[in-house]
């Protein structure tokens, strides 16, 4: 049994109503008139003309309604249009369109407060996409298809290597079937785009309805190289800060004893005196020591600038008794990159690799610095090569403390590798496949000087 009947009334437009409306009221109203005139013996003539001009006015009335319906009908329906297509700048005129301003004025509501909405959005949207791009992290997502629908700046160009999103699937790389298999793992990657340990997010999300999968890959050395150096400045900042306490009543009272015994308050013993001595300089020696650590610890943060590649090396390469050589590129680019950095810092970190350069080629009885520059993608990368022995030890070559030379610190690389990583770039050393080792040094590019 049907309780409710879909009634079988034809729907009438609005603008048929209002004609059968008038219509309705102005025919019985004419025939009327008509017959009270034609009774009260009104010439026929005239009857005639009074109907002629009572149709005609009653034809105009109709006509001028319907026409001022069709108006507010299509300006309405342009209105909803124009918010369909999300168009929120059309308007209704309530002061012209007075008969409809009511719900004119509840649609330019509607249309002020989805504006105000969609500005909203947008703006968070530019937001997200600006702190995406300078993430490090490579972040992409993909629908159910597999299809890569959106991807930042670090993945767009060391994952995708600047293909067209729509071009891209996950298919396209099969070693990511891993990575979807669990929210997060640490995975171990040796393709053509990337190589190393890198933790991997994963996590769903609903775009448009459909779903989506958003993935995060983090180059996991990197994360433990800065924790690495975290913990090496709390080291050094408790240690220096204890050893000072010790060690500067030890000179302090050294020196107050020799200059006793000098003045002859004491009956002078020379070896007496020659170790006070030697607990003076020692004391003095720890503690400029511990305040070259101190440097690692409070290392500054870079007050940046943007200067080319070779206004950082005009200052520094006069300072080395060593004959440099450069590569084809070299005259040419060094005058036109640019590059956002910390100018004293990173001249710090040029002289130290070029010092170490300079003392590997010492031992091997060699010559000559080879500088190079290599542009690639955002990345800007300055090698400096030495013809020394190569590295024997990789595994603490940026421990702090650790040095295999007799006058050395063990604070050069470290110092500078820490002041790469503040400048969100990166320190590689490595040995020539022929002889010597290469220093790296990779910073974000940030223009090309054309003038």
């Amino acid at each position: 049994m049907q309780f409710f009947k879909r009634s079988k009334t034809k729907a009438v437009d609005h603008k048929e109503q209002q004609t059968r409306l008038i219509l309705g009221l102005s025919l019985p109203a004419i025939f009327v008139a008509f017959f009270s005139l034609l009774y009260a013996g009104l010439n026929i003539y005239l009857l005639a003309f009074f109907n002629i001009i009572a149709f005609l006015g009653l034809s105009y009335v109709v006509y001028a309604t319907r026409n001022n319906i069709d108006k507010q009908q299509q300006l309405i329906s342009n209105l909803l249009a124009a918010l369909i297509e999300e168009d929120y700048t059309m308007r209704g005129n309530l002061q012209q369109d007075a008969a409809i301003a009511p719900l004119l004025k509840l649609i330019n509501t509607l249309a002020d407060n989805l504006q105000t909405k969609s500005r909203q959005v947008s703006e968070k949207q530019i937001l997200i996409d600006k702190i995406l791009d300078q993430v490090q992290a490579m972040c992409f997502a993909y629908d159910n298809e597999q299809n890569i629908v959106m991807a930042n700046h670090a993945a767009h160009t060391q994952l995708f290597l600047g293909q067209e999103l729509a071009q891209c699937t996950l298919q396209d790389f099969h070693w990511m079937k891993s990575l979807t298999e669990k929210n997060s793992a640490v995975v171990t990657l040796n393709t053509s785009q990337l190589q190393g340990e890198y933790f991997a997010f994963k996590d769903k999300y609903l775009s448009a309805g459909n779903p989506h999968t958003l993935l995060l890959l983090i180059k996991a050395e990197q994360i433990l190289d800065e924790r690495k150096q975290q913990a090496w400045q709390d080291l050094l900042r408790v240690l220096s800060h204890e050893l000072n306490n010790s060690l500067t009543p030890i000179a302090t009272i050294s020196r107050s004893l020799n200059k006793k015994i000098q003045q002859c308050e004491f009956p002078k013993q020379p070896q007496f005196q020659q170790g006070l001595e030697i607990i003076s300089e020692r004391a003095s020696s720890l503690q400029a020591f511990i305040t070259s650590y101190r440097e690692l610890a409070q290392l500054p943060k870079p007050s940046k600038s943007a200067v080319t590649v070779q206004s950082l090396f005009d200052p520094i390469l006069p300072l080395f008794d060593c004959e440099f050589t450069y590569s084809e590129n070299w005259p040419k680019a060094a005058s036109q990159l640019v590059l956002n950095v910390d100018r004293k810092q990173l001249q710090q970190v040029l002289i130290n690799l070029i010092k170490n350069a300079i003392e590997a080629n010492t031992v091997n009885n060699q010559q000559g610095i080879e500088l190079d520059l290599e542009e690639s993608d955002d990345m800007l990368k300055i090698s400096i090569r030495d013809f020394g022995q190569g590295i024997a030890n990789f595994d603490n070559l940026f421990v702090p403390f650790y040095t295999t030379k007799q006058q050395g610190t063990g604070l050069g690389l470290a110092l500078s590798r820490q002041i790469m990583l503040n400048h969100h770039g990166q320190l590689q050393l490595e040995n020539h496949l022929d002889q010597g080792a290469i220093a790296t040094v990779s910073l974000p590019l940030l223009q090309r000087d054309n003038e």
